[in-house]
């Protein structure tokens, strides 16, 4: 997995992966959280405020507990697998390497939306099962992937032209 161009010293290419991974996690986490604070915003400013609702307000470092273990933990993971498991894929490696990166989300938007619904006690049917694969590839997380991907390529590609 050397993406650095140069076949003579390994350890700088993959001192330039690790960083480049580290820095896209970073970056999403702050994109996560300004996503967060735009569906938050959105929700707010198009309704009358509700005395009888509690309104919490957005408190970016109670998100930031939640956000950065999942890009550093969940994410980052993601995408050196899939860089792996791509880099002898060709001119479909990109495809591929988005495949992996949104299939991961989704599936582990399944897994959790399973999950919540076997507490509840739910009726498995086909029509259950379709509505929680629908809701787990049009998810939040999901478009967040597809955000880390764009950035890890576009690092990538920066990366090959030095």
């Amino acid at each position: 997995m050397c993406f650095n161009g140069e076949k003579g010293d390994k350890d700088f290419g993959m001192k330039r992966i690790w960083t480049g991974k580290l820095l896209v996690s970073a970056m999403m986490t702050v994109v996560t959280l300004i996503v967060l604070k735009m569906i938050d915003w959105m929700e707010h400013s198009f309704q009358p405020p509700d005395p009888d609702v509690l309104v919490i307000p957005f408190d970016p470092f109670f998100y930031l507990m939640y956000v950065a273990p999942f890009m550093f933990l969940f994410a980052l993971p993601v995408s050196m697998v899939s860089d792996w498991l791509t880099q002898r894929a060709g001119k479909y490696r990109w495809g591929w390497s988005l495949l992996i990166h949104t299939g991961a989300a989704a599936l582990l938007m399944f897994w959790l939306g399973w999950h919540i619904r076997q507490s509840v006690q739910w009726v498995v049917t086909p029509f259950t099962l379709l509505g929680l694969l629908v809701q787990s590839v049009f998810s939040l997380p999901t478009l967040l992937a597809l955000i880390y991907w764009a950035l890890d390529e576009w690092w990538k590609s920066r990366s090959l032209k030095k």
